[in-house]
């Protein structure tokens, strides 16, 4: 009885963990979607029941800079450039596999942020054209 009762635990901590990194991905999609010519994708991966164990996204903020990620409900997860895509600087040189979920979760944010600037930045630059063209 304790060891079914220790397994309906663990899946239970496992459950909420992988639909709290869902709200957050949630989040964060849509954000991405309100960038130009961005994409988010999700997958979702069932094994026995309802907990998924995993989830996989993939984003495309641009033609050169594109990620892929896996969150696994045992709390680790993955970050991953395809060979088409230019990884920001600082993330050189750091292990992006088996890391902490909150880690991975981090740079997507702070992936998400830099490209939210940099779009805002753009259309200022836009804006002020404009509005010196018309001046």
């Amino acid at each position: 009885m304790a060891t079914a009762l220790a397994v309906d635990e663990r899946r239970a901590l496992q459950h909420s963990g992988i639909l709290h990194v869902s709200r957050i991905l949630n989040a964060l999609e849509d954000v991405i979607l309100r960038l130009p010519n961005s994409t988010f994708e999700t997958s979702w991966r069932l094994i026995d029941s309802d907990p998924p164990d995993r989830i996989k996204i993939r984003i495309r903020f641009r033609p050169d800079l594109a990620v892929k990620a896996e969150f696994r409900s045992d709390g680790s997860a993955d970050l991953d450039f395809p060979l088409s895509s230019k990884p920001p600087s600082y993330l050189d040189g750091i292990n992006l596999e088996g890391q902490p979920t909150a880690e991975i979760l981090r740079h997507l944010i702070d992936l998400t942020s830099a490209e939210a600037f940099g779009y805002a930045m753009l259309t200022l630059q836009m804006t002020r054209s404009i509005r010196d063209q018309a001046a």
